[in-house]
């Protein structure tokens, strides 16, 4: 893991030594083509080159208006998302996007309800029918490797032992709060979060004190676990105090208290950044590959949360000044799903697939990180899933077609109990299961609301594993 981060370093030292030249430009800087770039990756034996020198080169571009900031429609008319809670269902929060605050699972569990899963971002809607944001119909990637290996071919000692439903918002929680979802057999075990800053707020130093208690509390009661620790905007601070170059928009999301105001995540591949998190995510799974209660990874780090989106994700012309290429984005996902995949070798590992911008055919990136996925042994899942989620999307299609390669889930989009929730979770449930799902993340006030829901859902995704 750690080899595979000093090797992009190497890369950014031979840039500051001539072999990459990056011309600045007053704040900013014009990077060389990327072929050229990928020549000399191919002569370093890399697959992946990361053509930026860190530091201020790149720091504090300038932030567009916020009257002209992405969030009043996305490019197919669709009102931009709001975040939600963790109980209340949606996105991973203000929590997981904005500036650290509570504890993920003390989230109010009136909190709003968003437009798709965990990210508060513009431009992809999962509940419409065909393409989804800007993407071509049809290039979502639906044809796998036919190589791919089978669910039965995970690194896994158990194929089916990530199968059932996970609940969210119990990080951190009191023995009192946890007891009755222990007890409950419909309950097959917790998914928890946490952001980068909460789990290391200095360098090397950790903090797994979101986790521990709850991993041993759903270990002695035969219960499982998910985990997922957010960079981007949960990003600590001393990772730019180090060097990462920090990007820099206006939070269009209503929900968070950061509206309006400038927040920052690094730029997806700035080394010093790629160098940090996999460090991180080498002693994400020192800490628990061993552990048989944790069956389930998911694989976070070019984004600005829990799924693929970046900030900013309209702005063509900002992100190309940057550096941006699909390449380059897909070449960042394959360090970050490699490093994963070190880490956690006895883990089902995910990512949350979703456009991460809304222009250069985003379609493209979500199809070779789900290629790469399949040819990793790793699934992918939907952070959106509601009632009114169609079938037809690119989306959801892209992830049944996934299901025949590796284990893939969903998360609700949202509380069954909200409005735009669209329906019954019953009928979300339906869906998951069309789509071949072996897991569902499902939001803790649904479980005491929709008890019959649950118990369906634990049974029929059981069914799968026999």
């Amino acid at each position: 893991m750690r080899l595979l981060a000093r090797r992009v370093i190497a890369v950014t030292a031979a840039a500051l030594a001539g072999m990459l030249a990056v011309v600045a430009v007053g704040c900013g800087a014009v990077p060389l083509e990327h072929s050229q770039f990928a020549e000399i990756a191919d002569q370093l034996g890399l697959t992946s080159l990361i053509p930026i020198v860190a530091g201020e080169v790149w720091m504090n571009p300038a932030v567009p208006d916020a009257d002209n900031a992405p969030g009043a429609a996305t490019s197919d008319g669709n009102s931009a998302p709001a975040s939600d809670g963790p109980d209340g269902g949606g996105s991973e929060s203000a929590g997981d996007l904005g500036t650290p605050g509570p504890a993920l699972g003390a989230a109010d569990e009136d909190a709003p309800a968003t437009q798709e899963g965990e990210e508060a971002f513009a431009g992809d809607d999962a509940t419409a029918g065909g393409s989804d944001g800007d993407a071509p119909a049809g290039s979502d990637g639906d044809v796998l490797p036919s190589d791919a290996e089978s669910p039965a071919d995970l690194p896994s000692s158990d194929a089916a032992a990530l199968n059932g439903v996970y609940v969210l918002g119990l990080e951190g929680a009191s023995a009192a709060v946890l007891a009755p979802y222990l007890s409950n057999p419909d309950v097959d075990g917790f998914s928890l979060r946490a952001g980068w800053s909460d789990v290391e707020p200095a360098d090397d130093a950790y903090d797994w004190s979101q986790f521990d208690a709850v991993i041993e509390a759903a270990a002695a009661h035969g219960k499982k676990v998910m985990l997922r620790v957010l960079p981007g905007l949960r990003t600590p601070e001393w990772v730019y105090e180090a060097g990462a170059a920090r990007f820099e928009f206006v939070d269009d999301n209503p929900n968070r208290p950061t509206y309006g105001e400038v927040v920052s995540m690094p730029l997806p591949w700035d080394p010093v950044f790629l160098t940090k998190w996999s460090d991180l995510v080498a002693a994400f799974g020192a800490r628990y590959a061993a552990n048989p209660a944790v069956t389930l990874v998911a694989m976070t780090g070019p984004a600005a949360g829990g799924e693929m989106h970046l900030g900013d994700k309209s702005n063509a012309d900002r992100w190309h000044d940057l550096g941006y290429s699909n390449e380059l984005l897909i070449d960042t996902w394959k360090l970050t799903i490699d490093a994963f995949s070190a880490a956690f070798p006895n883990q089902h590992r995910t990512v949350a697939v979703a456009n991460p911008v809304l222009f250069d055919n985003p379609a493209e990136v979500r199809a070779a990180v789900a290629a790469y996925c399949a040819e990793s042994g790793c699934g992918l899942q939907g952070n959106w899933l509601a009632a009114k989620t169609s079938p037809t999307g690119d989306l959801y299609q892209q992830i049944a077609n996934h299901a025949a390669a590796a284990p893939v889930g969903f998360q609700m989009l949202c509380s069954a109990t909200q409005e735009r929730f669209g329906g019954e979770l019953m009928t979300a449930v339906d869906l998951a299961l069309e789509a071949g799902a072996s897991f569902l993340e499902v939001y803790r006030v649904d479980v005491a609301e929709f008890p019959d829901a649950i118990a369906y859902a634990h049974e029929q995704l059981n069914l799968t594993s026999e």
